[in-house]
């Protein structure tokens, strides 16, 4: 059974090296400080030692519990640290974002959310699959904050980008409420589709910069600028492609803006620019 599941891991960390930096959403800053950081991480490794870098926490030798892979000795990686009104909006929280301890269908990580109480933070909850790594930090106009995360994931050549909205419960238990954006580039795939049969069809299409529109430091909408375009190699474009390892030819891409309103806490698609969302994929990942 251990050994099962440290092939499982094994997969799922070379995955997390599939994920690409992309464009669009820059990770927010972290308010905690030093010792708050230290006693959160400490708090996740429980009696397992925490992993240092350059005297900073960066994580646990063994997975926490809770996770996937609880207890075993594959590493738990701190990936970044958001502050915020979570859970109300007169508490203050901390979430850890992590990979390393999930499986596959918990996309490889998971978020740990802390009450913010003087200098040692209090666990609240584990939200495993819960992605918060890329992640900026808006606010409802009934008060309270929430996050808007981009995240990239990698499979058999192609790449998936793509925009998602989380808030919090009282209680710490994250939730994706709103899916809102998803682009798909199987250039590297040279046309092949997932049976590796030469379908000859690719597709471009990337998230190249998020703007958040906000008033009275409320968040009121978000506008989004993608590129998009297709093309259906020939038997030589192909050839060529598989060839070399690498895109031969080249896409003339389109770019497109779109705009969504938040309206209480559901984000719409601004009329319009309901023709050129209709252009991209519906909206799936996160699981």
């Amino acid at each position: 059974m251990k050994f099962r599941r440290l092939c499982l891991f094994l997969v799922a960390f070379a995955a997390i090296g599939d994920r690409s930096p992309g464009q669009g959403i820059i990770a927010d800053n972290s308010a905690a400080s030093k010792t708050e950081i230290a006693n959160a991480v400490a708090q996740v490794c429980s009696s397992d030692k925490t992993t240092l870098k350059s005297g900073e926490p960066v994580g646990c030798q063994s997975c926490p519990s809770g996770s996937d892979f609880d207890g075993q000795p594959l590493g738990w990686h701190l990936v970044h640290i958001t502050t915020g009104h979570f859970t109300s909006a007169t508490q203050e929280n901390i979430i850890l974002s992590s990979l390393g301890c999930e499986s596959h269908s918990n996309n490889f990580g998971g978020s740990f959310i802390f009450l913010r109480d003087t200098a040692k933070p209090k666990l609240l909850r584990y939200n495993p699959s819960l992605i918060t790594g890329r992640c900026h930090k808006s606010r409802f106009t009934d008060g309270g904050d929430f996050l808007i995360c981009q995240d990239e994931y990698g499979a058999q050549s192609t790449v998936w980008s793509f925009i998602y909205a989380i808030s919090f419960d009282e209680a710490g238990t994250g939730n994706v409420f709103s899916r809102l954006f998803e682009t798909l580039d199987s250039t590297q795939t040279c046309g092949k589709d997932s049976e590796g049969k030469p379908g000859g069809s690719i597709q471009n299409s990337k998230i190249m910069s998020i703007k958040f529109h906000e008033r009275n430091g409320e968040l009121i909408g978000l506008s989004l600028r993608a590129t998009l375009e297709k093309k259906h190699l020939s038997r030589i474009e192909r050839e060529a492609c598989e060839q070399n390892g690498v895109r031969t030819t080249s896409i003339p891409e389109k770019e497109y803006s779109i705009d969504f309103s938040l309206q209480g806490h559901q984000f719409k698609v601004v009329p319009a620019s309901s023709a050129a969302f209709e252009l991209f994929r519906k909206p799936a990942f996160p699981h």
